[in-house]
């Protein structure tokens, strides 16, 4: 064969470890703690509150060099995404690292922890229900 051979990924799904588990629930906390008010807490579990919630906070101004807080958006919008489509939280692997991402069937992943966090970085106004729906549609015809 001439050229370049073909770069093989490696790909490795494992369930979430404790260490990762921690990190989901701060930035989930971070969140929560983000919209606490005086009346009955929100039920982030929830979809349509959570993408209202994740909207809230963008609206309210967080910088593109926040990003532990865009991530922490992200893991609500990958909760959403997870009630939404069935998909797991897991710990992948590939030849760019390893993080927390939704293992949708297969080798079919998503990276929402990702998802806004690069929108907002590359100067995008970002509508989270836009985001949503367009990731859920596409994940569901890849299925």
């Amino acid at each position: 064969m001439w050229g370049k051979k073909k770069r093989q990924s490696t790909l490795v799904i494992a369930a979430l470890d404790d260490e990762w588990s921690r990190d989901l629930a701060d930035k989930r906390a971070w969140v929560a703690a983000s919209v606490a008010s005086d009346g009955p807490p929100l039920d982030l579990a929830d979809p349509a509150t959570a993408l209202a919630v994740i909207q809230a906070i963008l609206a309210d101004g967080v910088e593109p060099e926040e990003r532990w807080k865009l991530e922490a958006i992200g893991v609500l919008l990958g909760d959403a995404l997870s009630a939404d489509l069935g998909a797991p939280w897991m710990v992948v692997t590939d030849e760019w690292g390893t993080t927390a991402a939704l293992h949708v069937g297969g080798e079919l992943i998503a990276y929402p922890i990702s998802m806004i966090a690069k929108r907002v970085e590359d100067g995008e106004e970002v509508d989270v229900n836009q985001v949503f729906a367009g990731v859920s549609a596409h994940l569901r015809q890849l299925i």
